[in-house]
């Protein structure tokens, strides 16, 4: 799932995913998400993405996405369970614009 390289260009420009500071969990907490966009797709595929996604997976956890919560620069794997609701997985990870 991984590329091994962490950049990403995009028409405006190149980002990177780092992890964000522990304040981040609270300022999304509530916020909408979406999933939707050339750069959350590419974005996952990155060496970070991917080994948030595979420290923090729980089992039995289908449809998993990176969403991007809306008026940030934060995003987060989600997964659906067995119950129909999606839970997080991971550590919430901030978008970085290098160029």
């Amino acid at each position: 799932m991984s590329n091994a390289n962490p950049f990403v260009t995009a028409e405006n420009g190149t980002y990177v995913l780092t992890l964000a500071p522990d304040a981040a969990t609270g300022e999304v907490t509530g916020k909408n998400s979406d999933g939707q966009g050339k750069l959350i797709d590419a974005l996952q595929k990155t060496p970070l993405a991917a080994a948030v996604l595979s420290a923090g997976r729980p089992r039995k956890m289908d449809h998993i996405h990176l969403s991007r919560f809306d008026g940030t620069d934060f995003c987060r794997w989600y997964g659906r369970a067995a119950d129909g609701f999606h839970y997080p997985i991971g550590a919430v990870m901030q978008i970085v614009k290098v160029g």
